[in-house]
C-alpha cells in the first residue's frame, strides 16, 4: 500500500475569505489521505483507500480497509477471474458487467460489486448489483437499483 496522494485544507485561510463558514455547526476535516495499491495477477488495477483526520491529527474517518491485524483472512483476495467463473455459473456476471473493487462497512471487508446491467432494449428497468466477498468469493448481498 502506497501513499498516493493527500489533501490539506487550510481553516484558517477559508476563516478569512469566508468568515460566515466559522459559523456553521460542523467543520471540514482539513487531512484527507489517500492510499492505493494494484494485484495484476489478481486482477486489481487499482484499489484506493481513504482516512480523514482532525487538525489534531485524530481519525475522524477510519481508512477503508478491513482490520486485518484481528483477521488476517481479510487481507487474502481472491483472483477476480476466480470470482468470475464462479459468478458466471450462478449468471452473476456476463461480458457486459461492470465489477468494482470496493470497501463494505456493514461486513468491513473489500468486496467485488457485479453491476449486471439489462440486455440493449429490455424493459427491465434495474440494474442487477451482486455484492461478492473478496476472500471467500461467497455472495453477501442482491440487491437492485433502478435505472434513472
Amino acid at each position: 500500500m502506497n501513499l498516493s496522494g493527500g489533501q490539506l485544507i487550510d481553516l484558517d485561510s477559508v476563516y478569512i475569505l469566508d468568515p460566515t463558514t466559522k459559523a456553521l455547526q460542523w467543520t471540514t476535516p482539513p487531512y484527507h489521505l489517500c492510499f492505493s495499491f494494484t494485484d495484476s495477477a489478481k486482477g486489481i488495477a487499482l484499489y484506493s483507500a481513504k482516512i480523514v483526520l482532525d487538525k489534531a491529527g485524530k481519525v475522524v474517518e477510519e481508512i477503508d480497509l478491513p482490520n486485518i491485524r484481528c483477521y488476517p483472512e481479510k487481507g487474502r483476495l481472491m483472483p477476480l477471474e476466480e470470482i468470475k467463473k464462479t459468478s458466471r455459473k450462478n449468471h452473476y456476471y456476463h461480458d457486459e458487467t461492470d465489477i468494482s473493487l470496493e470497501y463494505d462497512d456493514e461486513t468491513e471487508t473489500i468486496i467485488w460489486r457485479f453491476f449486471k446491467l439489462p440486455a440493449y432494449n429490455s424493459h427491465y428497468p434495474f440494474i442487477d448489483i451482486s455484492d461478492i466477498d473478496a476472500n471467500t468469493g461467497r455472495v453477501i448481498r442482491k440487491s437492485k437499483q433502478p435505472i434513472d
